[in-house]
């Protein structure tokens, strides 16, 4: 292997070049609210130490702990208990402690800090350690493996050229994965918000065992056989897909096996928060940590019990019931008492189309972000593998074009001068959303009633300068000129003329962009995000778009009322709301918009007197 380095490079071990090899404390420790700072792997993720989730031990302790190792600047961190093999660097002068689950490496004075970081974060190093992994529950490596790892080693000015190479190419790739990892994030919150919003909200719940029965038929497979087995490795883990499965010959799984049918609803009962359910798309036989669910389909649609389990409502209540520590598994009992929301089995219909469309959609874009992260990955660990092979040189420098944005969340400075717009596109796709989901369409004029009563309700600034029109409180031109061009250019949705009898109206649809702004809409809403969605449904719900008309009408008169600070009763509201409105609605009932103020304080949404007043 010496004959195959470059000049000046020597092959030698993590031990020889660093003073200190060692590990934290193999003690718990008793942790206080405020103290000394104490790390652990936890701490250690993604090449950098997270300062801002960390326990404290106290002074005494901590003056016990520095006799076996003192931390300093410089020194690297090593994860070398569960998520094993990962580094970082201590970047700041701080007195802390240390864990057993890390390991610390002193590098020697002729070894630069970040250049052995780098090592220890490439493909070679995690090789070696995933070699030297110890243990069958938790992973680990002991000391002593770490200490055997064999590196190539140039001279100290090389070294720098190296890491300054490195520096600058990962000072444009980092950016790009992290962005790349937080759009994935982004797109998970958005499908747990998607089917929480769908479980959490029923009004009727009825027993599960009522209407789904377990199979509870076992057989042991014949060792000549072949046989469809599917153990809880097959199925992955939220989108339910069978993964790494082919039939097998009975003699390679001798032990006894549910026998499931076709359309059967298979829930993996060890671990459930793993979230494994699969729906059968044909008969077999399944492990024994595997339920297959029969559903009466006279009453539930198969897919709506399929997507009930794989919400995050069901999930904290299962989470909460399970038994055994080590290995959580959920108990008979649970199922015994486990409440489903009741639907129509057209509803339930309803909303498995919604639910599929919605899925498909973001798993499409799931497996765009995922191939990304992939390739750039491999890149950085193709650099990685390079540098330390001694065939990266400063006249090498990585061609990596400069981190761009992905443009399914843009932010350029023309986004920024368009934010306020941005906020009220958002309402309008939520609402979008919720209108589809129960199979109606939005339009403009009931998607502006809906942001006129959010903007006031939660003192929110879309912008708009709503005046007194035919339909309410509104500010069209806002609208038709900043607010739906934005949402067009971005290609998040767009209006469609819809010619009527008596008055053309402008439906919103969708467009190839919808979903991903969803998830910018459920992040960046998040602090109103259940209020918002609880008011949109309000609106959703109402019959017709002249109801939204009065209501808005009503809520802006009264809020009109508390902005000047005159006299507030009903006949002050109705009066403002109606007489003092627009000649168009003196063909309204009065009695209407008496209705709509008991509708107001019925659903909690009495004014407040934010926002400006509308003239």
């Amino acid at each position: 292997m010496k004959d195959k380095l470059p000049k000046g490079w020597e092959e030698t071990t993590l031990n020889d070049v660093c003073e200190i090899i060692t590990d934290g404390t193999h003690h718990t420790p008793k942790y206080e609210e405020k103290g000394v700072i104490f790390l652990s792997s936890k701490n250690v993720t993604k090449g950098q130490i997270n300062w801002n989730d960390v326990k404290y031990v106290s002074e005494e302790l901590h003056n016990q702990l520095q006799k076996r190792v003192s931390p300093k600047i410089n020194d690297i961190l090593l994860a070398k208990n569960g998520t094993t093999g990962v580094a970082a660097i201590v970047d700041r002068e701080l007195v802390f402690d240390i864990y057993v689950s890390l390991a610390l490496l002193r590098p020697k004075n002729d070894i630069l800090p970040k250049f052995l970081l780098n090592f220890i974060n490439s493909p070679k190093a995690k090789e070696q350690f995933n070699s030297r992994l110890k243990g069958v529950g938790v992973p680990n490596l002991h000391l002593r493996e770490i200490k055997e790892v064999s590196l190539n080693i140039p001279s100290l000015d090389e070294q720098k050229q190296i890491v300054s190479v490195l520096d600058k190419t990962f000072e444009k790739l980092d950016p790009t994965i992290a962005l790349i990892e937080e759009n994935i994030q982004k797109l998970k919150q958005l499908n747990e918000s998607v089917l929480d919003e769908v479980f959490r909200n029923s009004d009727k719940f009825v027993s599960f065992l009522d209407y789904v029965s377990v199979s509870r038929k076992t057989i042991t497979p014949e060792h000549d056989k072949e046989y469809s087995i599917i153990g809880l490795e097959n199925i992955e883990s939220n989108s339910g897909k069978l993964v790494n499965f082919k039939p097998i010959k009975g003699s390679e799984s001798i032990s006894s096996k549910v026998i499931f049918k076709k359309e059967n609803i298979l829930y993996g009962k060890l671990r459930p928060y793993l979230n494994k359910v699969y729906l059968a798309e044909f008969d077999g036989i399944a492990t024994t940590e595997i339920i297959p669910f029969t559903v009466d389909k006279n009453m539930f649609d198969e897919k709506y019990i399929l997507y009930f389990l794989r919400s995050p409502f069901f999930l904290e209540k299962v989470n909460l019931s399970c038994s055994g520590a080590r290995m959580p598994r959920v108990t008979t009992e649970f199922w015994k008492t486990l409440l489903i929301p009741f639907l129509t089995i057209s509803e339930q219909q309803r909303i498995v189309e919604y639910l599929n469309q919605t899925t498909e959609k973001n798993q499409k874009l799931n497996l765009h972000y995922q191939n990304k992260l992939e390739a750039l990955k491999r890149l950085k660990n193709s650099v990685l593998d390079s540098a330390f092979k001694g065939e990266l040189r400063r006249a090498k420098v990585i061609p990596i074009t400069q981190p761009v944005i992905d443009p399914y969340f843009a932010r350029t400075k023309k986004f920024n001068a368009k934010k306020k717009a941005d906020k009220q596109a958002m309402i309008i796709a939520l609402a979008l959303e919720a209108h589809e989901k129960i199979g109606k369409s939005l339009y403009r004029t009931k998607g502006e009633k809906t942001v006129e009563i959010l903007e006031k309700h939660l003192n929110l600034d879309f912008g708009r300068e709503a005046i007194k029109m035919t339909a309410g409180p509104a500010d069209f031109k806002h609208l038709v000129n900043v607010v739906e061009p934005l949402a067009n250019e971005k290609k998040w949705f767009y209006t469609q003329e819809i010619k009527g009898e008596n008055y053309d109206g402008h439906k919103y649809i969708k467009a190839e962009n919808f979903n991903p702004f969803m998830m910018r809409c459920v992040q960046d809403l998040k602090t109103n995000l259940n209020e918002v969605k609880r008011v949109i449904n309000l609106f959703a719900d109402m019959k017709t778009t002249r109801i939204a008309e009065v209501i808005a009408t009503t809520y802006t008169g009264w809020n009109n009322l508390i902005v000047r600070k005159s006299h507030i009763d009903s006949d002050a509201i109705v009066s403002e709301a109606r007489e003092n409105w627009h000649e168009a609605k003196l063909k309204i009932d009065r009695q209407e918009f008496f209705d709509a103020i008991e509708w107001l304080k019925k659903n909690n949404l009495t004014p407040k007197g934010n926002g400006k007043e509308v003239n």
